[in-house]
């Protein structure tokens, strides 16, 4: 039970990071200010994986958005300050709320929107605008796939 519910924290973490794509992943997330964008968001590691939908919108100087898992259940919310390159993590989910997991987070999504130096990380960008992020130092692949909205008429 200890071990599922660590990695189920470490997942849900990361998957915070890849979900505020911003400087690197901008040509990929192509966020407007204002625009809501919807990504499916799978985390992968050894062990298991972790599915939901990442939900962004840029407004002026500021990325919020949120995580949640296929069964409604929000894991966390973010916001990055671009001016200062900062990531405030909000709302985390209990078994999520470690020092360590937040950490590992926060270092993710501010690789993501461009805010730190290459490090442990890995970034790419695929032609149907799917983002994979790679931390090689936790065994973690985020992959951010669009969603398409629906044509409304």
């Amino acid at each position: 039970m200890t071990r599922f519910s660590r990695c189920i924290s470490l997942l849900l973490t990361l998957s915070m990071a890849a979900a505020a794509v911003m400087g690197k992943g901008k040509d990929a997330f192509m966020l407007d200010e204002g625009v809501r964008k919807d990504y499916a968001l799978t985390i992968e590691s050894p062990d298991m994986s972790f599915t939901g939908i990442c939900v962004m919108r840029q407004m002026s100087d500021t990325v919020a958005g949120t995580v949640v898992n296929e069964f409604g259940l929000k894991a966390f919310d973010f916001i990055y300050l671009m001016s200062k390159r900062k990531i405030k993590l909000k709302n985390v989910v209990k078994f999520l709320d470690r020092w360590y997991i937040k950490s590992t987070l926060k270092g993710d999504l501010k690789y993501l929107l461009g805010g730190s130096k290459p490090s442990h990380r890995g970034l790419d960008i695929g032609a149907d605008s799917t983002v994979r992020l790679a931390n090689r130092r936790r065994g973690l692949t985020y992959i951010f796939t669009p969603i398409k909205q629906p044509s409304i008429k």
